[in-house]
């Protein structure tokens, strides 16, 4: 059995991919492999008599575009470039937004499918589109009114016939130990118990571990003092092989506030976890990415933030396990309560 099988089924079916829209995926994909270790990667070229997109108002957009895909054992991670312009869901994100994580897709056969359409109808959401790849369907859901992002829907047993490149061509490149595991995917948010409230009450999503972080449980690496500045309320749902996770700032003036200040509600960053976060930094930095913080988190881990939205489509978390530095986390809960 795979150990990363999911633990609990849920509406939604398994936790498939999380996929990036980004303006060039060839420089992407290259940092992935090459700064992080993370592949091979697949590459598709889709021509606009191969993807079709149908909208509810019946209009139907055929594109050009630019699919990656890396399949690792916890995840898939999936690059889009599309075409120029704002006709497709996909370049209009890129418009509004920039690099960044476009959705969540999840898998399951198409009763599950059918089933799940009806709950989100139900909570008010709708869907954006439906995808036809190589005559292959996927439904692309807008459920911020009851996740806080977008989801896509497709059958657990699709696939399609189409050439691809790989990169690197030899299937081989280095440090391919240096990401331990894709951890978690995190969407920042306003409010924290709504959001987990849906997804356990209507989506099957449950139990909720609840955190309060504050500045006495970060220690900022360099300086050895409490990170002024920082305080965040922190769900997390850890039913899928990789961690879900809503981060909602209390204060404004860090780099959380500030995206969703200028971005609303949204896909926020993935975490990785490492055993050498000093040479994920080096890397980074020294390609002109820039390192957000670095905190030493409830005397167990290390935990730094860099803007990588350029050169990996998103924003990453590093974290390193360690012992014996930094505060201790004591507002701790569950949803629903473990007595309830």
């Amino acid at each position: 059995m795979n150990i990363w099988e999911n633990k609990k089924k849920t509406l939604l079916g398994s936790l498939k991919a999380i996929t990036m829209v980004v303006r060039d995926l060839d420089s992407v994909v290259h940092a992935y492999a090459d700064v992080l270790g993370i592949g091979p990667w697949k590459v598709y070229k889709f021509n606009k008599g191969k993807c079709k997109m149908l909208f509810p108002d019946r209009k139907t957009v055929s594109r050009n575009f630019i699919l990656a895909s890396c399949t690792r054992p916890e995840v898939e991670l999936r690059l889009i470039q599309p075409a120029e312009g704002t006709e497709d869901v996909f370049s209009q994100f890129l418009v509004s937004h920039g690099n960044g994580i476009h959705h969540i897709a999840f898998a399951q056969n198409s009763k599950g499918i059918n089933k799940a359409v009806e709950i989100f109808n139900k909570l008010g959401d709708s869907a954006l589109c439906k995808i036809i790849l190589e005559g292959e369907e996927f439904l692309l859901m807008n459920a911020m009114r009851s996740m806080g992002y977008n989801i896509l829907l497709e059958d657990e047993n699709i696939s399609f016939d189409v050439p691809a490149v790989t990169f690197p061509s030899d299937g081989l490149f280095s440090d391919s130990g240096l990401i331990k595991r894709i951890r978690q995917v995190c969407c920042g948010i306003d409010e924290i118990q709504s959001r987990i409230q849906h997804c356990a009450d209507n989506l099957g999503m449950t139990p909720w571990v609840c955190v309060h972080l504050t500045e006495e449980c970060l220690t900022n690496i360099e300086t050895g003092s409490t990170d002024p500045g920082n305080d965040f309320d922190c769900g997390l749902y850890d039913g899928f092989p990789v961690q879900i996770e809503y981060t909602a700032p209390r204060v404004g003036g860090n780099f959380h506030s500030d995206y969703l200040a200028k971005h609303g509600v949204q896909l926020h960053h993935i975490a990785v976890e490492t055993d050498n976060y000093r040479k994920i930094v080096s890397r980074m930095t020294e390609i002109g990415e820039k390192l957000l913080c670095a905190n030493y988190v409830d005397s167990t881990e290390i935990s730094v933030f860099i803007d990588t939205r350029k050169t990996l489509g998103c924003f990453l978390q590093v974290c390193e396990k360690c012992s014996g530095k930094g505060g201790k986390i004591t507002e701790v809960t569950t949803y629903p309560p473990e007595n309830s």
